[in-house]
Order: structure tokens, then C-alpha cells, then sequence
């Protein structure tokens, strides 16, 4: 079983922590929008549910943005290299918008003197109390991570549909399942 990436494949941590991370940043990012027409209670509840993903989240997003950077990934199947380098910059681009978002969003709760809730079942405290320049600052950060997110992963899904149909390359088997020789 391959759990490392390779010169032609990605390996199953690499599958694994792509899958789950899309999963969760997906779901965070819709949550996150429906909390910007909430308010009052709802809005609440709605936040205590995008915090409790994120802390979910949170180790698995780290992860998977310092495997990537750390152990390189699979050489491209494809004979663009402009295309190729598109590519890889917008992966890269993704990976520093989800890091800025994982940082600034419990930055933005503890600077509010809020601590993070986890499903109602515990809270890590704010380790920095209420500091009303820095909560501003992050909620801009993070909401701007956020909404970055929407043209790269459009990107990535135009990249997606261009190796399933045009090039038929294996490219999107290969974050499937390793590939075997």
C-alpha cells in the first residue's frame, strides 16, 4: 500500500487528506455563508457549528497543507508546461488561502474574547483576551482567505474537467487511487 506520494502517483495520505480537507472546507465555507444572513440566536448557532467543524478541521488542514509543501507532489501527466505551472500556482494559492483561513478564524474569536466551542462539549479558552484592533483584522483575513477560495477552486474544477474530458490522461484517477506499475 503506497502512503507516500511518488514520481506518478499520489499515495493514500495525500487521497485522504485531499478528499477530507475538500469535504470540510466545503462544508465550513457554505456554513460560512449562511452565518452572513444570520443573526441573533441562528446566527450563533450557526457560528458554534462553522468553529466546531473548523476545530475539526483545523490538525487535518494543517496536515494536509504541510504534506503538500513537504513531500512534493506526483509529476504532471500532461505536456503544457505553462499549463502545468497554472496549475501548481493555484494549488499552492488554495493551500496559503486555507492556511490564512485556519490561522485568522480562531484568531478572530480569541482576539473577540471568545473561546472555541466544540459542539457544545468543551471550549478552548482565549489564550489573548478581547483585543478589538487584532478582531477586526482577522474577521477581514479570514473572510478574504475565504472568498479567495471561490476562483481557485473554480480553477481547480475547470482543471479537473479539462484531464477527465479533453486529455483523458488518468490525472484525476491518480487522486482516486494510487497509481500501480
Amino acid at each position: 500500500m503506497a502512503l507516500r506520494d511518488s514520481e506518478k502517483s499520489y499515495g493514500w495520505a495525500s487521497i485522504a487528506l485531499h478528499w477530507a480537507g475538500a469535504v470540510l472546507v466545503i462544508a465550513m465555507f457554505v456554513i460560512g455563508q449562511q452565518m452572513e444572513e444570520l443573526r441573533g440566536p441562528e446566527r450563533r448557532e450557526i457560528l458554534m457549528l462553522h468553529i466546531s467543524i473548523g476545530l475539526i478541521a483545523l490538525p487535518l488542514l494543517f496536515v494536509r497543507v504541510f504534506w503538500r509543501f513537504g513531500n512534493g507532489k506526483p509529476k504532471p501527466m500532461t505536456s503544457h508546461p505553462i499549463l502545468d505551472r497554472v496549475a501548481a500556482l493555484v494549488l499552492y494559492l488554495m493551500l496559503v488561502a486555507i492556511l490564512v483561513a485556519i490561522i485568522s478564524g480562531p484568531l478572530a474569536q480569541w482576539s473577540a474574547g471568545r473561546p472555541l466551542g466544540f459542539f457544545g462539549v468543551f471550549e478552548i479558552p482565549s489564550p489573548i483576551g478581547q483585543v478589538a484592533w487584532l478582531e477586526d483584522a482577522m474577521e477581514e483575513v479570514h473572510d478574504f482567505a475565504a472568498h479567495a477560495l471561490i476562483p481557485l477552486f473554480a480553477l481547480h474544477i475547470v482543471g479537473v474537467v479539462k484531464h477527465l474530458v479533453v486529455d483523458r490522461d488518468g490525472t484525476f484517477a491518480r487522486m482516486i487511487r494510487p497509481y500501480r506499475a
